[in-house]
C-alpha cells in the first residue's frame, strides 16, 4: 500500500508492506554514502538488512530513549559524517523509533544546509505518527523538542513485520497515539478500537492513521493552523513526560483525559485501560504547571489546548495560565478522591 504526501518543498511517498525492509532500494536511492542512524535496541539483523542494500553504508548507533535527542548526539553524528566525507549528494537513513527519526531528520536538515533524508520507522509510534509531517527536533535545557526544523523525508518505508520485535510496553506506547488519532480524526477507527475489532488488522490501522495525519499535514505544513489538533493530549502530556518515567504515548494517554468531555471519557477511559495505558498521573499539579510554562504551545500568557467535546470534532482553544493552573489542580483533587474511594 502506498500513500502520496504533498510536502511543502516536495512530495514524497510512504510505502506500507510486510517484508519491505528487505527491498528498500525500490523506494530509496541508496547508491551513495548512506549514514544509517539506529538506536541501541534495533536488532542487528535489521541494521544488516539495511546496510547490505547500500552502496556505501556508514552505520551509527545512538543510545535509546529521549536522551539521544541532545546536542552531544547531534555533534557526534556530524563529526562522523565529516570524517566519512559525506557531501550534499549523500543521504541519511533513520532506522528505528521516533527519537531516531527526530534526531536523524534534524541532522539531515542542517548538514551542509540539507541533505536527503529517508526513514524506516520500526516502532508503532513512529510508523503512525512521527515518521510523517517533516518535524525534526532536539531536546534542550530539559525541555522536549526545543530545537528543530521542518525537513520532509524523500520517502518512508513502513514494514509492520518490525513490530514483532517490539516490547509490549512500546507497542502500548504506540497505541496511545493510535487512540488519539482515531479520537480526533477517525470515528470509524475509534469505534473499531472500542469494539476490539482492530487488533488483528494492524496494517489497516497504521494506514488509517497515516491517511488521517497526511490530510491534516497537507493542509497545514508548518503547524500554525488546523495541524494543531494533532496535539490533543500533548499540552499536559509533554509536561507529564518531562516530569515522570512515562513514555510519550503513555503521557499522551493521560493528557487526553484533561481535555475530553464527560461524554468522550465514557468510552475513552475504558479504551485506554484495555490497552494497558495509564489514565492518571501522580505528578503534582504544580510540577506539571511549571513544565507547561516552557511549552511551545504557550503564547502571550495563554496556552493553546485541544478540546474534544465529541469524537471526531476537536477544537483548538486558548486558555489563560490561570485557567490552566486551575484545571490541573482540579484534576489532581479528582484523582485523589478516586484513590480515596478505592481504599
Amino acid at each position: 500500500m502506498d500513500l502520496e504526501i504533498k510536502g511543502r518543498d516536495r512530495d514524497y511517498r510512504i510505502h506500507l508492506g510486510r517484508g519491505s525492509l528487505r527491498s528498500l532500494g525500490h523506494y530509496m536511492d541508496l547508491n551513495r554514502r548512506v549514514l544509517i542512524l539506529a538506536d541501541e535496541d534495533i536488532p542487528d539483523t535489521y541494521l544488516d538488512q539495511v546496510a547490505c542494500q547500500c552502496q556505501s553504508p556508514c552505520p551509527v548507533r545512538v543510545p535509546s530513549g529521549e536522551g539521544a535527542k541532545s546536542l552531544e548526539s547531534y555533534e557526534s553524528i556530524l563529526r562522523a559524517m565529516v570524517e566519512e566525507g559525506f557531501t550534499r549528494r549523500d543521504c541519511l537513513l533513520a532506522l528505528g523509533g521516533g527519537v531516531v527519526g527526530d534526531l536523524g531528520g534534524f541532522v539531515a536538515a542542517s548538514y551542509m544546509r540539507g541533505i536527503d533524508f529517508y526513514t524506516v520507522p520500526t516502532s508503532l509510534l513512529a510508523q503512525i505518527d512521527s515518521s510523517i509531517g517533516g518535524k525534526t527536533a532536539l531536546n534542550f535545557g530539559g525541555f522536549k523538542n526545543m530545537i528543530g526544523a521542518f525537513h520532509h523525508p524523500r520517502s518512508v518505508v513502513v514494514d509492520p513485520d518490525t513490530l514483532d520485535s517490539l516490547p509490549d510496553r512500546q507497542f502500548r506506547n504506540g497505541m496511545g497515539e493510535v487512540i488519539k488519532t482515531a479520537a480526533i480524526l477517525d470515528p470509524d477507527l475509534y469505534r473499531a478500537l472500542c469494539d476490539h475489532e482492530a487488533e488483528d488488522r494492524m496494517e489497516e490501522v497504521i494506514m488509517a492513521c497515516l491517511r488521517s495525519k497526511a490530510r491534516i499535514v497537507e493542509e497545514d505544513f508548518t503547524d500554525h493552523g488546523v495541524r494543531q489538533v494533532l496535539n490533543f493530549g500533548h499540552t499536559v502530556g509533554h509536561a507529564i513526560e518531562a516530569s515522570s518515567d512515562l513514555l510519550h504515548g503513555e503521557s499522551v494517554a493521560v493528557g487526553m483525559t484533561y481535555f475530553a468531555s464527560a461524554g468522550v471519557l465514557e468510552s475513552l477511559l475504558p479504551l485506554l485501560e484495555s490497552y494497558g495505558l495509564p489514565t492518571r498521573t501522580p505528578v503534582p499539579a504544580v510540577t506539571l504547571f511549571r513544565a507547561i510554562l516552557h511549552d511551545k504551545k504557550l503564547d502571550r500568557g495563554e496556552v493553546r489546548a485541544i478540546f474534544l467535546e465529541e469524537v471526531g470534532h476537536p477544537e483548538i482553544r486558548r486558555i489563560s495560565l490561570e485557567e490552566m493552573e486551575d484545571l490541573l489542580q482540579k484534576k489532581e483533587e479528582e484523582n485523589v478522591n478516586k484513590e480515596d474511594t478505592r481504599v
